[in-house]
């Protein structure tokens, strides 16, 4: 599913904007450079649901692709209740979507 694709695990030690590169240290030690063309940070690589009380029971987690098909599956579901449903706080329910987290912008 990811061809073309370097796995890597190190901690981002500092952004060279500038120069577009990204240095890290691994566990180990290890420290190195990459260039790249594009960037994306994302925060964390935990998902704690306990945090809030019910979100354990009605959120969806979005670090795999299961998890992307789920979460669609779902709003998709919603989107054919709201066609059919005709009581405006019930259609204004089945519409509302929180997004709880996703990480910080730099």
């Amino acid at each position: 599913m990811v061809r073309r694709t370097k796995w890597l695990t190190a901690r981002a030690t500092k952004v060279d904007w500038p120069n577009s590169e990204l240095h890290y240290a691994t566990n180990a030690g290890e420290r190195g450079t990459l260039k790249f063309d594009h960037l994306v940070i994302a925060c964390g690589s935990v998902v704690d649901l306990s945090a809030i009380p019910g979100l354990a029971a009605y959120a969806y987690p979005l670090k795999t692709l299961g998890d992307a098909t789920a979460l669609g599956n779902d709003l998709i579901g919603r989107l054919e209740e709201v066609a059919v449903q005709t009581a405006p706080e019930e259609r204004e329910r089945l519409l509302t979507v929180v997004v709880i987290g996703g990480g910080w912008l730099y």
